[in-house]
């Protein structure tokens, strides 16, 4: 029982929930090459115990015995054969899943584009960097609230990011 508490405190910590939320796009498709990996083991086993009964047959003499082992170890093949195909296929799928471009601007380049735009209000973390901008205040409050609440759920910062509101003209 106190095994099974720990497996539950672990599930819950807030680092692990940030892994799972960063490989949600991979999930499925990872959970679908184990799967048929596993079975591709498990038909390898049984290739190799058909194997044995096909040379027992064919030791033995007994022929019907050895075209029925030699019909399911084909079958066992290809369909290990098909297995490894598709694994192949979801492993490129994955490997060349097509990624969101998030192209990040330096601070002149993202106060210029606010200018253009109407921005009035710029918020700044306690490091100098500038993470957004607003036209009105209500929004810049909003916006502020909305990264202190994200950066305190942040398993690596845990709110200790201080973030402030910055008139655009006032530098």
């Amino acid at each position: 029982m106190e095994n099974l508490k720990k497996a539950k405190k672990l599930f819950k910590s807030p680092a692990l929930s940030a892994i799972l939320a960063w490989a949600k796009p991979v999930y499925w498709p990872i959970v679908a090459v184990s799967t048929i990996s596993v079975i591709s083991a498990l038909l390898s086993l049984g290739l190799t115990l058909v194997t044995k009964a096909l040379v027992d047959a064919a030791t033995g003499g007994n022929l019907d015995r050895l075209w029925q082992f030699g019909a399911l170890m084909v079958a066992l093949y290809a369909i290990q054969r098909g297995m490894s195909v598709w694994t192949s296929f979801l492993q490129i799928r994955l490997a060349i899943r097509p990624e969101r471009k998030h192209t990040m601007m330096n601070r002149e380049q993202a106060i210029a584009y606010g200018k253009r735009i109407g921005v009035r209000y710029h918020i700044y973390n306690n490091h100098g960097c500038l993470v957004g901008g607003t036209r009105t205040l209500e929004d810049a409050q909003a916006m502020k609230k909305r990264f202190e609440m994200k950066d305190r759920k942040n398993p690596w910062a845990r709110g200790t990011t201080r973030f402030e509101i910055r008139e655009a003209n006032a530098k």
